[in-house]
């Protein structure tokens, strides 16, 4: 058997009592404590930009494809519908499903208010038109066989308005038709209140139906803004602006242009790429607590059992052979903390994936709860990292080692 195995052993699993016990404790318990921490951040902050990346992503797909005009405006040049386009927009890898739409903006009038909105038209298959949560009614945009326009809704913009399911509203409409510029009025119905939880979209867009809009341009069936282009869940940003480049220089022709939907919305994923950041202060900010109460444990042990030390020099044992032992305790107290840490944030986490006890304001945090998400390769690697880091940094304090003396040590005990 190892030697320096079978005295850390002795050392470790005999000590019942004493200060050095009550140490070790305090010094495993702020060990779990920082990596529980580490791990419970970590799931939260990536949980947060995975979800409200996913929504971000589900209302307008992960690349827009536009004439290069209407990318600074809303209803410029129209793009004739292409079904040879269509087939090779989905044979980018990772791409699931493509769809048409258009955008028109509108004013909303009620018997007392009066709102600016934009009304999104889709079409009945478009990813996006589902991908918002319908609160009340249902997602109906086409008209029924009267002729009657359905509108849906946001609830925020139904709450700020007084609006409910079933009602009849007035939405005037500005369209070039033969060179002038006239006022539209259409009548639709309220049929569904929807709630993407992105109160910058609630607040902006409504949904219709893509005819609809198509009629209020005189446009012909075959004409839209763009096309919304979705790819399979968790795809990687470089991923997207990968497929993205892809199209636009090798699918599209020259008047159209295709856009991840970061560039077309830095300041929304700029502002989660921030995350990032709290989530490394966070990690180091714990590292550097754990690490500290691992090399003061240490270093308690080391003045304490400075008698034994001096007996082993004594007996004549190389300072690296003393420093061993006190390095391999120190690591059993870092593996049991890091693997208890794992347990108990993994357990946090899972209890509040399923039972959500953290809630948060909606309207300022875009979710109604702190999500979380599992990487677990990044767990894994936080883990052996605190464990490499920490067994790594407590060589230093055994360098007190060296300065004990035997002749010393054994004179005053």
């Amino acid at each position: 058997m190892n030697l320096s195995l079978y005295i850390t052993n002795r050392i470790v699993f005999n000590q019942r009592r004493g200060f050095s016990r009550f140490i070790i404790i305090i010094s495993l318990v702020a060990t779990v404590l920082s990596v529980a921490t580490m791990i419970i951040s970590s799931s939260m902050v990536k949980g947060f930009r995975y979800e409200i990346a996913n929504k971000i992503y589900g209302f307008w797909g992960h690349i827009e494809i536009r004439s290069f005009e209407t990318f600074n405006g809303y209803e410029d040049e129209p793009l004739v519908y292409d079904q040879k386009l269509e087939a090779n927009i989905r044979a980018i890898p990772d791409v699931v499903h493509v769809s048409r739409f258009a955008l028109k903006p509108c004013i909303l009038k009620t018997e007392n208010e009066i709102e600016s909105l934009i009304l999104k038209g889709v079409d009945d298959k478009s990813t996006g038109a589902y991908a918002v949560k319908i609160m009340e009614g249902e997602h109906r945009t086409q008209p029924d066989s009267s002729g009657a326009n359905f509108i849906v809704l946001s609830e925020l913009t139904a709450r700020r308005l007084g609006l409910k399911l079933g009602n009849k509203i007035t939405i005037y409409f500005a369209a070039e038709i033969n060179g002038n510029t006239q006022l539209l009025i259409r009548k639709c119905t309220i049929s569904g209140i929807y709630k993407s939880g992105l109160s910058d979209f609630d607040k902006t867009y409504a949904l219709c139906s893509l005819d609809f809009i198509q009629k209020m341009n005189k446009w012909g069936a075959d004409l839209s803004t763009g096309y919304e282009v979705f790819m399979k869940p968790g795809v990687t940003e470089d991923q997207v602006s990968q497929a993205s480049e892809s199209l636009h220089y090798n699918t599209l022709n020259s008047f159209m242009a295709a856009k991840p939907l970061r560039d077309l919305y830095p300041t929304l994923f700029d502002w989660l790429e921030l995350q990032k950041m709290n989530e490394l202060i966070i990690i180091i900010l714990m590292t550097i607590v754990a690490i500290v109460n691992l090399i003061t444990m240490l270093l308690i042990l080391i003045l304490e059992r400075s008698r034994f030390v001096g007996i082993m020099k004594a007996l004549g044992a190389r300072t690296s052979f003393i420093s061993k032992l006190f390095i391999i305790q120190s690591a059993y107290v870092v593996a049991f903390g890091v693997l208890l840490g794992n347990i108990f944030g993994i357990t946090i986490c899972l209890l509040q994936r399923y039972f959500q006890f953290i809630r948060l304001d909606e309207e300022t945090y875009f979710v109604s709860y702190a999500p979380i998400y599992f990487d677990w390769f990044y767990i894994a690697t936080i883990s052996i990292s605190v464990f490499v880091i920490a067994v790594v940094t407590l060589l230093i304090p055994t360098i007190i080692i060296s300065n004990i003396k035997p002749s010393r040590v054994l004179r005053f005990s």
